[in-house]
């Protein structure tokens, strides 16, 4: 139920203050409120909600001479409590002190001396006062707490949100990044591939060159094949006297001729054979080749190969044409593919603010729906109070419809209400009699339930309409019933709720109020007891509905204010009415005169001499 709930919710409320003391407990100190040097005329130091001098708390106070439990905080401040900041400085003068002994306390001003920060000297009490007991006997008011726990959560909240859209930024920033470093490497390796493919147009061109300069295939790779070899026994003669020189510097003159001509006989021996055999083989090449340059038979086959060789030549040069030929497309198409890359980039862009502005309209959509939502559930109880008030209304202006009447019939010529003479008996024993004697004399239940409702409490118990029989209807119920008040009581109250209203007089024997009760209520009768005053008087609101003082009222506007403005009477018998007080106009037109309005809704007024028998609705 609901104190279940209330109950769980203080349990948490002092779980969380234990948990928060426990948490920082360790930090906290004593501080002094000192007064002594700043000399201020006010009777304490002021809260402040955060670290701002303008973010003041008017409602709470630490005294001079108090002593409060707080931790230090970033500046020159003091966070007191978990939501309250106390400075340390005021104008460069120290008003917290924490280094403090008995005799500081004694020369401060007398003032109730606080041994940990409480709540009930700075905040309004709370209906369920829960504490954390403690070792220090500090107090915490679990309200504030929560509050404060409430607006954490709503603070983290907002931090997980701007971290969300941080974290969705940068994600974008490093998809953009990323999306330009691969654009990058596929235009890196299309740059790499057009200068491997150039630089085997160049490889092919060169050997082509020397091939026509060589004349034969076969004698050419031998010499290249030869002066490779030689290059690289000259490379490794010279790495080997290198070796040989740091040998000799590292063990000195003496033994060097014994490791020169170990070396000599080594592999420094067979290495100068083989160099002597690649100058032999070289030498017979060179002999070859020149005995080949000497023949004439040969020049036609080099001068074949050297147009072969300018053919090639012209054939890689048109090659190398259309190469720059597709380059250059090549740098169109990564130009177009940049453009289109950026145009993504953009619609991307696009697409994540339309996003964005699609999911803060389904946040406006959300809280427009909880709001249609409250709003029909308030719209509803609007209704059901609107109908509770229509009904009571309805019952409140029949009421004054009978009270209205039994005044008007008790001021005429006699102020008999019922159907039957007052100074005949009834016939009838027990609840009837008395149901037959409140009829006859009084003509409504609700005027009998008036004159027996002494205090206008609107109930009667048992000793109640004991009294209210005898003293207020001036009814010997003993001789008339021969039953007891309390019998009375019980027959009357056929629901058994304890007490009796107006309306269960009324259910009691409703046969014998419509045989001795008063006779209907009349039209005109009706229209005087309604809530003139609402409207402000009959005569004001007869000028409001002519807008004219001496003019008279049409049909319509004589509807408007008795079905309308009053909700009085129904269409049917403000029609019967009009008909019976209309007069016709200059134009033959029914319309209502002041005075005829004036007499159907003039006040009745009370004869001077009522006899006791008759209802004095007075109280």
């Amino acid at each position: 139920g609901n104190e279940s709930s209330a109950v769980l919710h203080w349990a948490l409320m002092l779980l969380a203050t234990q948990l928060w003391r426990k948490a920082t407990c360790a930090e906290r100190k004593e501080y002094l409120v000192d007064n002594r040097q700043l000399k201020a005329k006010t009777t304490g130091l002021s809260y402040f909600f955060s670290r701002r001098f303008d973010d003041v708390d008017p409602g709470k106070t630490a005294l001079w001479g108090q002593v409060v439990l707080g931790r230090k905080s970033r500046g020159k401040w003091v966070k007191v409590g978990h939501c309250c900041y106390l400075p340390t400085e005021l104008d460069g003068i120290q008003v917290l002190r924490d280094d403090f002994g008995p005799e500081d306390l004694a020369q401060q001003p007398s003032s109730p001396r606080a041994l940990g920060y409480r709540y009930d000297h700075c905040l309004p009490s709370l209906p369920i006062a829960v504490e954390a007991i403690g070792s220090e006997g500090e107090v915490f008011n679990a309200s504030d707490l929560a509050k404060d726990l409430k607006k954490a959560l709503k603070t983290s909240v907002e931090k997980r949100q701007e971290l969300d859209d941080a974290i969705d930024q940068c994600e974008q920033a490093l998809a953009e990044k990323r999306h330009v470093m691969t654009l990058s490497i596929e235009d890196t390796q299309l740059e790499l591939a057009a200068a491997q493919e150039r630089a085997t147009l160049e490889a092919g061109l060169l050997n082509s060159s020397s091939r026509a300069l060589l004349g034969d295939r076969n004698v050419s790779q031998e010499y290249a094949k030869t002066t490779a070899a030689r290059d690289a026994a000259r490379h490794r003669a010279r790495w080997l006297r290198e070796e040989l020189q740091s040998v000799e510097a590292s063990r000195g003159p003496g033994p060097s001729t014994a490791a020169s001509k170990v070396v000599e006989q080594g592999p420094l021996r067979a290495l100068q054979k083989e160099v002597q055999r690649f100058r032999k083989e070289l030498d017979r090449l060179e002999s070859k080749e020149q005995q080949r340059r000497l023949d004439p038979r040969e020049e036609d086959e080099i001068d074949e190969a050297r147009r072969e060789a300018q053919q090639t030549a012209e054939e890689l040069t048109a090659r190398s044409l259309r190469l720059k030929q597709s380059e250059a497309a090549l740098e169109r198409q990564r130009a177009e593919v940049r453009a289109k890359a950026e145009e993504a980039s953009l619609k991307k862009l696009e697409a994540s603010t339309q996003k964005a502005e699609c999911q803060r309209i389904q946040g406006e959509i959300i809280e427009l729906q909880g709001e249609e939502r409250t709003t029909l559930g308030r719209a509803q109880q609007l209704e059901r109070e609107a109908a509770s008030l229509a009904k009571a209304y309805e019952r409140y202006k029949e009421t004054c419809f009978v009270y209205g009447a039994a005044i008007l019939r008790s001021s005429g010529p006699t102020s008999k209400l019922g159907n039957q003479d007052l100074e005949r008996r009834p016939v009838r024993r027990g609840v009837d009699a008395l149901i037959e004697t409140l009829a006859s004399r009084f003509g409504w239940p609700e005027v009998a339930f008036l004159r027996l409702d002494r205090r206008g409490s609107g109930r009667l118990g048992a000793q109640e309409l004991r009294m209210g029989l005898l003293i207020g209807a001036a009814v010997d119920f003993p001789a008339i019933t021969g039953l007891t008040a309390e019998a009375l009581f019980s027959a009357i109250d056929w629901r058994s709720a304890g007490f009796i209203t107006a309306a269960d007089l009324a259910a009691c024997r409703p046969d014998i109020w419509r045989e001795f009760g008063a006779a209907a209520l009349e039209v005109d009768e009706k229209v005087r007891a309604l809530p003139w005053l609402a409207l402000g008087g009959p005569r004001k609101a007869f000028q409001d509905a002519t807008a004219h003082q001496n003019s008279s009222l049409k049909w319509s506007d004589f509807e408007m204010v008795l079905c309308e403005r009053l909700r009085g009477l129904p269409k049917q018998e403000v029609q019967e009415l009009f008909a019976k007080i209309a007069e016709k106009d200059l134009s033959d037109a029914l319309v209502v005169s002041p005075a005829s309005w004036e007499k159907i809704t003039k006040e009745p007024a009370f004869r001077s001499g009522l006899s006791s028998d008759a209802p004095s609705l007075a109280h």
